[in-house]
């Protein structure tokens, strides 16, 4: 039994899509070591409304697995490249 009303959970819901985006936007952040403010904010705003617009394609379109494919196939690669070239063993200079 849902004890919740439909606007509150409809609510609870875009909220935890812009707060997961958010969270990944200060992972980007960090990950890259970002030090302007301004381009911190730019990115945050924008992950946020980033998932606000996956959110809308969620519930309205049905489009979650064909969106995120698409969404993965388009930055996974740079992403696993970007970990890759952080951590890759530093030469000794021999």
């Amino acid at each position: 039994m849902n004890v919740i009303p439909t606007d509150v959970n409809i609510m609870l819901t875009i909220a935890l899509f812009i707060v997961n985006a958010v969270i990944g936007g200060v992972a980007y952040v960090f990950f890259h070591s970002i030090g302007d403010r301004n381009l911190i904010i730019r990115h945050l705003i924008l992950a946020g409304i980033a998932g606000y617009v996956y959110w809308n394609l969620y519930s309205n379109y049905n489009l979650p697995n064909a969106f995120v494919s698409l969404i993965v196939g388009w930055f996974a690669p740079d992403f696993i490249q970007a970990i890759m070239e952080k951590y890759k063993p530093k030469g000794n200079g021999t």
